[in-house]
């Protein structure tokens, strides 16, 4: 009888054991690239778009700034940090003065195609002090975005030079601006 409830126990805990490490946050295996919503209401703004114009006749740079906001870094070694942090990165779209909704990811050196990304930078401010600030290229993941009207909601599945990965959302407005 002792025996069959110490294996009972062994089972229970094993199985919560598989649970929680298959659901690690450095395991992105279960966990899918989620398509955040955009809010109704009132949008509160979170950044701006500059439209820098044409690449060729078929695609525009769009440069989308995110405002401060707190992010959350992933490292090699299982740390975790926590950051206030800008988001600056030029989208690649097929649309004059939007970027549309889709998923985007990094673009190649030699190729600017619609729905890719390229210069994205993170500028970190530590302490609130933005003399004390330091920079993160974006080099890798994707970019989910989801527009109706000036209303976006953006999540970042992006991995930095540093090493460290954050998956974040936003949600608001942009407001727009023309370089031109």
């Amino acid at each position: 009888m002792k025996t069959h409830l110490i294996s009972k126990n062994l089972m229970f805990f094993a199985l919560i054991s598989l649970i929680i490490s298959s659901c690690s946050k450095k395991d992105d295996t279960l966990q899918p690239v989620y398509t955040p919503p955009v809010g109704t209401g009132t949008a509160n703004p979170i950044g701006t778009i500059v439209d820098s114009g044409l690449v060729d006749t078929n695609t525009r740079v769009m440069k989308m700034e995110i405002s401060t906001m707190p992010y959350t870094f992933y490292g090699s070694n299982e740390e975790v940090s926590y950051v206030s942090a800008s988001t600056s990165v030029s989208l690649y779209v097929n649309e004059d003065g939007l970027i549309p909704t889709g998923e985007y990811s990094l673009a190649s050196p030699d190729s600017k195609a619609p729905f890719t990304f390229s210069s994205g930078v993170l500028n970190l401010i530590s302490g609130g002090d933005s003399n004390g600030s330091t920079t993160d290229q974006i080099v890798g993941g994707k970019i989910n975005i989801v527009q109706d009207g000036d209303k976006y909601a953006v999540s970042f599945h992006i991995n930095l030079a540093s090493g460290k990965t954050t998956s974040e959302i936003f949600s608001g407005s942009l407001a727009y601006a023309d370089s031109k």
